[in-house]
């Protein structure tokens, strides 16, 4: 189980969130959603120890988050210059098993692995950073717009790829595309000014589709 405990983050007086609790179940896929801007990216940032908090603390099995439990894919991967997509997978992993799956992956999503990645269209570097991250098979998984510039086909792929999440894990999606959302996710956490958190489960998207509408 994941648990944030009162947690608090800002950039200098400005608060992005502020007495922020909430569970994530083992073995459940949550879609964030939420305004640009609104601090969603910053939250997986502390999740992964890439900024500090304020107060507050997040827990794995009742136990301090350690960076090497979660797994973060950005929404704008970075590679290496004059690097093959090969060579990535080898930087990413040491373990042969997981490079022999990420290359079975490759292959499946038509990822040509022996081209400089620099030669990659966006969807297609998306594609190799997603299955690097997914791989690593960490406690935590968290996405953030793994769908956005990838082709209808890949996207069927990685839905089904996520669909099969271990267990013993809990992944965090963020997406604008809400119907791979509604397809994919146990629960969605809309993310609102204050960092206001609604939960929705499948039985109640409705309500949050029409809210959405609303708002429009």
């Amino acid at each position: 189980m994941l648990k944030f405990e009162s947690i608090s983050f800002s950039f200098g007086k400005k608060n992005i969130f502020e007495d922020l609790n909430l569970t994530f179940d083992t073995g459940k896929t949550y879609g964030i959603i939420g305004a640009n801007g609104i601090g969603k990216t910053t939250l997986f940032r502390c999740m992964g120890h890439l900024y500090t908090l304020n107060s507050g603390k997040i827990l794995w099995d009742s136990k301090k988050l350690h960076p090497s439990q979660v797994s973060f894919l950005p929404t704008s991967p970075f590679f290496y210059p004059y690097m093959k997509g090969v060579e990535y997978l080898n930087i990413v992993h040491a373990d042969h098993e997981k490079i022999a799956e990420s290359k079975r992956l490759a292959q499946r999503l038509n990822i040509p692995l022996d081209h400089l990645v620099d030669t990659y269209s966006t969807g297609m570097k998306k594609k190799l950073a997603f299955i690097a991250h997914y791989t690593k098979a960490r406690p935590i998984s968290i996405f953030d717009e793994p769908f956005n510039g990838v082709d209808l086909e890949s996207n069927e792929i990685l839905l089904q790829l996520l669909h099969k999440q271990k267990e013993e894990q809990v992944t965090l999606v963020s997406s604008h595309i809400l119907s791979m959302l509604y397809e994919l996710c146990d629960e969605i956490i809309h993310i609102e000014e204050g960092f206001r958190t609604s939960i929705y489960s499948p039985q109640t998207f409705d309500k949050l589709k029409q809210k959405i509408r609303e708002n429009i």
